[in-house]
């Protein structure tokens, strides 16, 4: 069955028994029953890497099970209950051909003393490689999937995170699997989240972060084929093969000059913006039908095609990222005048244009395209059949806000009716550019929310996921990874079962936990709203002050730190769960506790009462001003004798009033110091805001720490924004230059900041 419930499948088997009528007139189930020495697995002796790695993880985890080695065997033995991998001649006389499953798809036979558990596995790639970060990801290895799943549903294995704390194996004298043929599918084809950044730090340094991340997505069953679409037009470098012959294919600026830079591949977005007027169109269409008809990349002056055209079958078209306004005639007459997604008919035409080519001419194959600012708007042109789309929405944090939820799920389904079969989504569930550090990002029911609503007219989809902990996201990619194999299953037998298990009897105290984290995170931290940009959608960001006045006040800190205190009370210290509540407080909670504890300018003013004044900065007490100074002429730089936190004087910043969005408005507090390159450095200063209204995404009040020409900081994440209380706030940095610049300031806000006490002092 396609879409079955997860749990109510038998992720707990109760015995082999189905009711029929009363308790004495029960019906046992035949069943296939394991025991310790009465069990091996099968393994043809030319089984793929994939079921070789199968076979080590099922004997491995069977064995501390049951308490007994699992023998692997070349042939079955009918002495002994036989765990048939892969496909080969027996599962074959069993009819059991795993080729027209959907990807990632097996099957599980239960019939006598065998067991068959099979899918379609890649010939080459062993697993064992990609597990820790060696080898590539996306091969097939459905033999493995349906291992997991029989140790999760019969074994009761749990493999929350990797590691001894995050995988549960229980012990149990026999293992029982009803007898009888389940074909188990995926819903979601599209299954993936950005492992390369979710989580820079990880507790356990024994499994590196590249291998951690492999083996987390193995065993939770991601997908093992990603579709691409994601700015594709950069893999065929265009400016490097036009720009100096035909500088008028490359976007027209207001300036009057053609934007012809291209930095290779970092940042993206400063590659080069095309005229999508000019006669570029016909090189990129050349470009996408030479590889589909297997051309090779020299026939378009390439040395290799790129990661936008994928199996001979796909070619990502995607504009690249922070998509410029070309200010030819030509393309704008072409553009939707007036309106937001202004680039959305030049684009879908074109991208419509070249599909009907393709068809025209006989070649085979799909193009990609993403719907994205600013041509995400469902266009008036039909699109054929061979054009494939992907839509970037906020996604699951989205939930508490309904109207951004409604929108969303209103453009993916007139997306799907527009091309007539499902889309596939590009998500934000992150944290970008280091905001929000410390902060766990916990929200299962926010992903379930979302993607049960959205699997209607979706094949699944991407999580761009940011995080500075990999334990702020464990449980969110946990249950991410169910829902594409059920995107409405029981969540809350799923948070049930993930809370037990891991927990043990601290498990209701932990679950209380996440659940006071997830309202914090979702219906506190997301609940501002979204605005698209030019790098897709963006969260509207509580400000600094509302942080940890209003979601994580002092109250909800101590509740916090009580329900953990209860946890670690119910389970002995030194148990696998005790170790699980230490981990998750010392990951999750202990950063948070200590950032909410930073902030507050009473505790702050006692730790410095304590200490020496060694501060590096020339009048750090902003008694007037001596050693700072305004670096701009739009705003003001002056000295409050009235509004303080200790001494004669703190320095108010205020921003000229109105709003223009072609300057660059700031107010600014400056000071520049020698450090020591390498050396640690600790930033301590206290901050007061009023009607800080920042009119660009992203900006507001805080900090700018130039190091050199080019290196900066900026800090705190979130800036500061509305009006605020005196807050603490510190920032610990290793140098990277010996000339830096602090710049306080209000930047593209109007508004006014208050500073006083700032400290820099060095870090033994």
């Amino acid at each position: 069955m396609s879409k079955r419930k997860w749990f109510s499948a038998g992720v707990c088997l109760m015995g082999a028994l189905l009711a029929m009528g009363d308790g004495q007139n029960a019906k046992k189930v035949p069943c296939v029953r394991l025991e310790p020495a009465r069990v091996q697995v099968v393994m043809a002796p030319d089984g793929a890497p994939a079921v070789r790695f199968a076979a080590a993880e099922l004997t491995n985890f069977l064995a501390q099970v049951l308490g007994a080695p699992v023998p692997v065997s070349a042939a079955p033995d009918d002495s002994r209950v036989n765990l048939i991998l892969g496909d080969n001649v027996w599962s074959r006389a069993e009819g059991l051909d795993p080729a027209p499953l959907v990807r990632d798809g097996f099957w599980r036979l239960a019939k006598g003393n065998r067991i068959y558990l099979v899918g379609v596995d890649d010939p080459k790639v062993d697993p064992a490689l990609t597990a820790k970060g060696r080898g590539p990801f996306m091969v097939e290895r459905a033999t493995v999937f349906a291992v997991y799943d029989f140790l999760e549903r019969f074994a009761g294995c749990r493999f929350f995170f990797p590691g001894d704390i995050g995988t549960v194996v229980p012990r149990r004298t026999a293992v029982e699997v009803p007898e009888g043929r389940e074909k188990i599918e995926p819903v979601f084809t599209e299954r993936y989240y950005s492992s390369h950044r979710a989580g820079g730090i990880w507790y356990d340094k024994s499994i590196p972060m590249v291998a951690l991340q492999s083996l987390n997505r193995i065993r939770l069953r991601y997908g093992t084929q990603r579709t691409p679409c994601c700015h594709g037009q950069r893999q065929f470098h265009y400016v490097p093969r036009f720009a100096k012959e035909h500088p008028d294919w490359f976007c027209l600026q207001k300036d009057g000059t053609r934007y012809l830079r291209d930095t290779g591949t970092v940042p993206h977005c400063r590659n080069g913006k095309l005229c999508y007027t000019s006669p570029i169109r016909e090189e990129i269409y050349q470009d996408a039908k030479a590889y589909l008809t297997g051309q090779p990349p020299s026939s378009r002056g390439l040395k290799a095609w790129g990661s936008n055209c994928v199996g001979g079958r796909y070619v990502d078209l995607m504009p690249e990222d922070s998509f410029m306004e070309c200010h030819c005639a030509k393309c704008q007459a072409a553009y939707n005048k007036g309106e937001q997604m202004y680039a959305t008919d030049l684009l879908w035409n074109m991208i419509a244009d070249f599909g009907n080519r393709l068809i025209r001419e006989g070649v085979k194959g799909d193009l990609t395209m993403m719907a994205y600012h600013p041509y995400r708007r469902v266009p008036a042109v039909a699109l054929p059949p061979n054009v494939q789309v992907m839509v970037a929405e906020r996604g699951p944090w989205s939930v508490e806000t309904p109207a951004s939820l409604k929108a969303q799920l209103d453009e993916i389904k007139a997306w799907a009716e527009k091309l007539g079969h499902k889309v596939w989504l590009w998500t934000y569930p992150g944290k970008y550019g280091g905001r929000y550090p410390d902060i766990p990002q916990i929200s299962p029911r926010a992903y379930a929310k979302f993607f049960s609503l959205a699997e209607p007219w979706i094949k699944g989809g991407y999580a761009e996921i940011e995080t500075d902990r990999f334990m702020f996201d464990a449980l969110n990619v946990y249950v991410y990874s169910r829902l594409g194999w059920d995107p409405h299953l029981d969540i809350e037998a799923l948070l049930e079962d993930y809370h037990t298990k891991l927990f043990g009897a601290a498990g209701k105290h932990m679950k209380a936990v996440f659940d006071l984290l997830e309202d914090c995170w979702v219906k506190g931290v997301q609940s501002y709203g979204t605005k698209d940009t030019a790098l897709g959608p963006v969260m509207v960001m509580p400000s600094f002050g509302d942080l940890f006045t209003k979601i994580y006040s002092e109250s909800v800190i101590k509740r916090l730190a009580a329900m953990f205190d209860a946890a670690a009370a119910a389970v002995p210290a030194d148990s696998r769960e005790g170790r699980a509540v230490a981990v998750t407080r010392a990951e999750v909670f202990a950063p948070l506790e200590r950032r909410a504890a930073d902030v507050s300018v009473t505790e702050e003013l006692k730790r410095r009462a304590g200490r020496p004044d060694r501060s590096l900065l020339k009048n750090g007490a902003l008694d007037g001003p001596g050693g700072w100074s305004n670096s701009v002429k739009d705003g003001s730089l002056t000295f409050d004798t009235a509004c303080k936190v200790a001494g004669a004087a703190s320095a108010k910043l205020t921003t000229s009033t109105g709003v223009d969005k072609e300057r660059y408005r700031r107010a600014t507090c400056v000071q520049k110091v020698r450090l020591v390159k390498g050396r640690r450095y600790r930033l301590s200063y206290f901050a007061k805001g009023e009607n800080v209204e920042p009119y660009h995404a992203a900006e507001g009040a805080g900090l700018c720490m130039w190091e050199g020409k080019e290196l900066y900081t900026k800090h705190p994440q979130p800036l500061l924004t509305g009006t605020f209380d005196w807050l603490h706030l510190s920032h610990v940095f290793t140098a990277r230059d010996e000339d830096v610049r602090f710049e306080f300031r209000i930047t593209e806000a109007t508004g006014t900041m208050w500073l006083d006490e700032i400290r820099l002092e060095e870090i033994d």
